[in-house]
């Protein structure tokens, strides 16, 4: 070979070894860049399992916490219910009291006042009685008392005077009356004039009392005739 063959062989000898030189360079820069880019995607990779994790976590959070609300709200509920179950209850006994110590009271004065029938009054006669801040009072007429007062003013009403035994200790309801003696009008509701409502009220309440009445009103008819 010549020496400008040699020469040239040389120069491209020396050139390729150039060009591997820097080939050889750039495959290690590339080698850097993809690990750091695997990298990079390792640590987003990382960063989006945290997000999911915590978007998980915050789901089942609030999961836990509806769950806890709801069961708060129904045992407020059962709460509520037991409450007012029990207010209803007090409010029910409370009421059963006062009614059995207005019917207490009333019986001990009717009682007294010589009524044939005490229940039976107090069955026609309940809704005049009622409570005042613990006390038992009676109204009737638009006046208001005690229940001897409103018996004291019963006997003398011709529509309730049949409730109460004469004084003395002769007639009454279930008396027949002499021959010739007055007829009072205000103690049967069976005689001529007497009360239809009374007359309805003793045939439910009181039947047998009842018939007593018709039996003495129809003697004291033919008595008459």
């Amino acid at each position: 070979m010549t020496p400008d063959e040699i020469a040239a062989l040389q120069a491209e000898a020396a050139e390729a070894k150039s060009l591997r030189e820097r080939l050889a360079t750039v495959d290690g820069k590339k080698g850097e860049i993809l690990d750091e880019k695997k990298q990079l995607q390792a640590q987003l990779q990382e960063l989006r399992d945290k997000e999911e994790a915590r978007k998980k976590k915050e789901l089942e959070d609030e999961g836990r916490t509806a769950e806890l609300l709801a069961q708060e709200r129904k045992e407020k509920e059962e709460l509520r219910k037991q409450l007012e179950e029990r207010d209803q209850a007090i409010a029910k006994a409370e009421e059963k009291r006062t009614q059995d110590r207005l019917r207490s009271d009333f019986l001990a004065v009717f009682n007294a006042s010589e009524v044939f029938q005490p229940d039976h009054a107090w069955g026609l006669l309940h809704s005049f009685v009622s409570d005042d801040d613990g006390k038992t009072v009676a109204t009737a007429g638009g006046q208001k008392g005690t229940i001897a007062d409103l018996a004291g003013r019963l006997r003398k009403d011709p529509q309730y005077a049949y409730l109460f035994k004469p004084k003395g200790g002769g007639g009454g309801m279930g008396s027949r009356p002499a021959a010739g003696d007055p007829i009072d009008l205000s103690r049967n509701p069976y005689l001529p004039g007497g009360n239809v409502t009374m007359r309805l009220d003793l045939e439910t309440s009181n039947p047998d009392l009842a018939a007593k009445l018709k039996a003495e009103a129809d003697t004291a008819a033919k008595s008459k005739g």
